[in-house]
């Protein structure tokens, strides 16, 4: 019985290890929509699909037009268009 415990606590040990080793990776980019909804309200911003959110680069935009923008596009699977994408928007 001992033993079982001993193994157990190094196997949660190395568990909890690993875990916190991922967890200290995460840089805000893990999800690329996320700092969508993190960012503080903007005054301009890219909306769209996939073809904007890959496409369309807001750095470029920010040098040519002398404005910040943010891009604000999903993907087709993830898009959350309709009234909760609208809201957000506003």
């Amino acid at each position: 019985m001992k033993s079982f415990i001993v193994k157990t606590m190094i196997f949660f040990f190395f568990s909890i290890l690993l875990f916190l080793g991922v967890c200290s990776q995460v840089d805000g980019y893990s999800d690329s929509f996320y700092i969508n909804f993190t960012t503080p309200k903007q005054s301009s911003l890219i909306l769209g699909t996939s073809r904007a959110a890959q496409g369309l680069q807001p750095k470029i935009f920010d040098t040519i037009l002398k404005k910040q923008f943010s891009n604000y596009s999903f993907t087709v699977l993830h898009s959350p268009f309709g009234e909760t994408y609208l809201n957000s928007i506003k």
